[in-house]
């Protein structure tokens, strides 16, 4: 007992003797990496372990008390910024002939500035186009047709609404007499489909966070508390809760399949059964079933 109330002492004592710039040092340090031993931490940050390893157990005691221990308590991450960098692409590709050509004809002549197709200088000849909203990249060898949104929070509908207008533009006496260039350029902007987008999301100012924004879509929960290791993330894996209402959903489905599988049997046999019956039969069989 008398040992240990001596080693408060000294940590107390070495503390107190501190400049204010290796405590602040330290306490930054263990803000961002609460789980680091005192002696790695003083390494870290270029102090001697065996001179200041004391001082770093006493901080770095205060800063998990402040954060309340291995819990959680600093809001949820909110986002930071509407959705941004969105990537479409067009199902299917670009069709072969008349259009595909007509793009390849009107990039030769281009040259690389906004509101223009041109052909990039890498080896896959890269069609482009770029404007305030847009940026589109079309590969000639596949086919294959790219847009990505340069405005963030732009909805998908103006999207498809501003893709439409440029190739309409684009392919405007570009295409053959018999085509109907606005029913063409329709249809390639409902062929647009999303396959990805970023988000950004604000982290709080000491080490602990809990982003909850998937937890309804994804049944994914992130979240660092004082449990995991400087260099270790946590992931929670849930199941949606639209999962369970699409099993509810196939379950009803297949039980309402099994029944009309049974009536559609039933008028198979009724069927047969008549078709092996001789006609006089029938005719009796029929009468005797009439209300009367």
């Amino acid at each position: 007992m008398k040992t240990h109330q001596t080693a408060v002492e000294s940590n107390r004592s070495v503390s107190a003797n501190l400049t204010d710039g290796v405590v602040e040092k330290l306490r930054a340090y263990f803000f961002r990496y609460p789980n680091t031993r005192p002696k790695s931490a003083c390494r870290a940050v270029n102090l001697d372990p065996r001179r200041y390893a004391a001082t770093a157990r006493v901080i770095k005691h205060r800063v998990r008390k402040m954060w309340g221990g291995a819990n959680v308590q600093a809001d949820p991450l909110r986002s930071l910024s509407a959705v941004h960098r969105q990537l479409f692409y067009l199902c299917g590709g670009v069709p072969y002939g008349p259009i595909l050509d007509a793009m390849v004809r009107i990039a030769k002549s281009g040259c690389n500035r906004e509101n223009v197709w041109f052909f990039s200088n890498n080896q896959n000849r890269q069609l482009n186009f770029r404007c305030r909203e847009l940026a589109i990249r079309i590969l000639p060898t596949t086919r294959r047709l790219e847009v990505l949104c340069r405005v963030q929070g732009m909805p998908a509908t103006e999207i498809r609404e501003k893709f439409r207008d440029i190739m309409s533009l684009t392919l405007s006496g570009h295409l053959p007499a018999d085509y109907d260039i606005p029913h063409v350029a329709e249809q390639l902007a409902w062929k647009l489909i999303p396959i990805e987008r970023h988000r950004r999301f604000e982290f709080p100012a000491g080490p602990h966070y809990r982003l909850r924004f998937y937890e309804n879509t994804f049944g994914l929960v992130i979240q660092h508390d004082l449990s995991e290791n400087m260099n270790q993330q946590e992931a929670i894996e849930k199941i949606p809760p639209w999962i369970l209402d699409l099993i509810q959903a196939i379950e009803r489905l297949s039980e309402d399949q099994r029944e009309l599988k049974q009536r559609t049997q039933q008028v198979i046999n009724i069927l047969e059964t008549l078709a092996l019956t001789p006609e006089h039969e029938r005719i009796t069989r029929l009468d005797s079933a009439k209300p009367e």
